[in-house]
């Protein structure tokens, strides 16, 4: 049985895995960049999560169409991991890389 933390965090990946992704670079295990439009709806989502309001800016890409996300979703989404085919999740799966473990 999920406690409450747990359910929360699920909540959050659940956040996260609805957001359009636009861009991405998952080289060799590790997200460099995960991009997603730069909206109000995806802004109030991040900050719901607990994203920070200067951090949330500061993802911002530079043509302001996007927001990086490769930080937000693990320090504060919950997430564990990233598999482009089935998104985010809460826990690093078993054939992920040793170090990642």
């Amino acid at each position: 049985m999920r406690n409450k933390e747990d359910e929360q965090e699920m909540n959050k990946i659940d956040v996260l895995n609805s957001l359009e992704v636009l861009d991405y670079d998952a080289n060799g295990g590790e997200l460099e960049y995960l991009i997603v439009p730069n909206t109000e709806e995806n802004r109030v989502k991040l900050l719901e999560i607990g994203t920070p309001s200067d951090e949330l800016q500061d993802a911002i890409t530079d043509d302001g169409e996007g927001i990086d996300i490769s930080m937000i979703c693990f320090e504060y989404g919950g997430a564990k991991w990233f598999k482009p085919k089935s998104g985010f999740t809460g826990y690093v799966p078993e054939d992920a890389p040793e170090w990642a473990k």
